[in-house]
């Protein structure tokens, strides 16, 4: 089941509930110098804190692969001027 964190956005999304595994990680949109990262909350509820793996730039590759706990996740967006941006998460199956 493919978990959308990103549809047609330009501002940090909405968290997620997301069960552990292993993902595709996919990115796509029109950066216009923004960053997006991947970010899981944190242990006091509060705090994002990067993923590692999970951060894009502009001329990046824009799939990864990752493991992840269960967690709430959100795509974060910060910089530039984006459009269209989209990510999602697939269950990866080697």
């Amino acid at each position: 089941m493919t978990t959308i964190l990103l549809a047609d956005e330009v501002a940090t999304g909405a968290p997620v509930q997301v069960a552990a595994g292993r993902f595709t990680l996919r990115v796509s949109g029109t950066f216009n110098g923004a960053t997006l990262r991947l970010e899981m909350l944190g242990p006091d509820e509060v705090t994002w804190l990067p993923v590692e793996g999970g951060e894009f730039v502009e001329g990046d590759a824009q799939v990864r692969n990752l493991e992840i706990c269960a967690s709430q996740l959100r795509m974060a967006v910060g910089g530039g001027t984006p459009s269209g941006l989209r990510a999602d998460l697939v269950p990866y199956v080697a």
